[in-house]
């Protein structure tokens, strides 16, 4: 059976790993203003789709809305790990209620 905390522990220590590419999406250090939904890193889907659980497609939530979440979650560099455990901790917490 897939154990989910693992796989959220796996995630966020792939994410932290100080020997991760320096030009990834970790590294960013500013605030998100992206223009179109082609933009958003993949590693971000997820999170996105559960902070809007009644919106069938990343398209269907609006580019707003989409740059006020990575906003309110991003630290600066080496925030990946941070996202990506909210976004376990959301698909947890959504898989208990059902």
């Amino acid at each position: 059976m897939l154990d989910w905390n693992r796989m959220a522990d796996f995630h966020t220590e792939f994410w932290n790993d100080p020997d991760r590419q320096e030009h990834d999406v970790n590294t960013f250090d500013g605030e998100w203003q992206i223009s179109d939904h082609s933009l958003i890193p993949q590693v971000f889907h997820n999170f996105i789709m559960e902070k809007f659980p009644k919106k069938s497609r990343l398209k269907d939530v609006a580019i707003d809305d989409v740059n006020r979440v990575l906003n309110e979650a991003w630290e600066g560099p080496g925030s990946v790990g941070k996202v990506i455990a909210e976004t376990h901790a959301m698909q947890a917490a959504r898989r208990a209620n059902q």
